[in-house]
């Protein structure tokens, strides 16, 4: 019994590690993508008050979503990097906490994202008619190449994920069937 015990301690361990090392990673993302949103929305909105011009006042205000955004992620994982359990009972439940959290983000965050998205896909298709509609045959030739590697590119990322999430479908029954037997 005491062999099961410190298996599960093991796989408990490695799985605090794994979370811990990915929230890190995410915590530094996060702090780089903060600072360089806040500078260029500082210096976007200086731009647009000497400019005096609406165009520049609107992408400094994305540019200060995106850094608020960013800040309210960072401090999410702060949150969660900070949690620290003393017993088994604790951890699966700050384990559930974690996972429901990462999956359900607060409503502000997921407002933001989805901005984010919408401003992202219009500035691109803007940018991409105006670049198209007053330029000649080869630039609308070479957009027109350029959008079909992107669409090939999504097409395989699409394919990848669909059998990775297969493949981990797989590897989760067989872990399954694995655990079942140890116990």
């Amino acid at each position: 019994m005491s062999e099961l015990r410190e298996i599960r301690e093991r796989i408990a361990r490695r799985s605090i590690q794994r979370r811990t090392t990915l929230l890190r990673q995410q915590r530094k993302r996060y702090l780089r993508w903060l600072a360089i949103a806040a500078i260029a929305g500082v210096l976007i909105s200086m731009l647009a008050i000497l400019a005096n011009t609406f165009a520049f006042a609107v992408v400094a205000g994305i540019l200060w979503l995106l850094a608020l955004n960013r800040l309210m992620e960072y401090r999410q994982v702060e949150r969660w990097l900070s949690r620290t359990a003393t017993n088994e009972r604790e951890r699966a439940i700050w384990a559930r906490i974690f996972y429901h959290e990462l999956t359900h983000p607060s409503m502000w965050l997921s407002s933001s994202r989805w901005i984010a998205r919408v401003t992202a896909a219009l500035s691109i298709i803007l940018v991409s008619a105006v670049v198209v509609a007053v330029s000649g045959f080869w630039t609308r030739l070479l957009y027109g190449l350029a959008f079909a590697l992107v669409a090939l590119h999504a097409f395989v990322w699409v394919n990848e994920m669909r059998n990775e999430s297969r493949r981990l479908k797989e590897q989760r029954l067989l872990a399954r069937y694995i655990w079942s037997d140890l116990t």
